[in-house]
């Protein structure tokens, strides 16, 4: 069969109830694929962090990709830091890492990133709370249809 015909397959049996039938036409291949979203808005990670998401992927059996959404006025030296920080955490623990500079929210920016990706396992959110800017994590979960946790601080 060919990917295409394996998928609607798949589809079909999924469709029916047989799930683990569906994942094993579909193969370990699309294990790879599964995504665990790391989303941040501060200028710099802390190495915790991406350590504790790392983990949850791995347990999860997805890949990590974070996303850091930064404002546009965003001084350049940032923009280095932040550059020299996603070409490390690439060479080294192959995580996926995308700088977003848009004028929109957290919320609105992770909603269009995700709407051209698929197999979103888990999002992982830091807290925003400041009266200027907030999250709604029910309506992210449903757009995604993915659990969303959040955190606070990483110690």
């Amino acid at each position: 069969m060919t990917a295409i015909q394996d998928a609607m397959a798949a589809v079909a049996y999924a469709e029916e109830g047989e799930f683990d039938t569906a994942r094993e036409i579909l193969g370990p291949e699309d294990e790879k694929k599964k995504r665990v979203i790391l989303g941040i808005d501060d200028l710099e990670i802390k190495p915790k962090l991406i350590k504790y998401a790392s983990e949850l992927s791995q347990r999860v059996g997805g890949k990590l990709e974070v996303l850091q959404f930064i404002p546009p006025s965003t001084p350049d030296c940032a923009f280095a830091s932040m550059h020299n920080q996603k070409v490390e955490l690439k060479k080294e623990m192959g995580i996926a890492y995308k700088i977003i500079t848009a004028p929109g929210t957290v919320e609105e920016d992770l909603l269009a990133y995700a709407r051209k990706k698929r197999n979103i396992l888990l999002v992982l959110l830091k807290s925003i709370d400041n009266g200027e800017k907030t999250i709604n994590i029910m309506h992210v979960m449903a757009k995604l249809n993915c659990p969303v946790v959040v955190f606070s601080e990483i110690m």
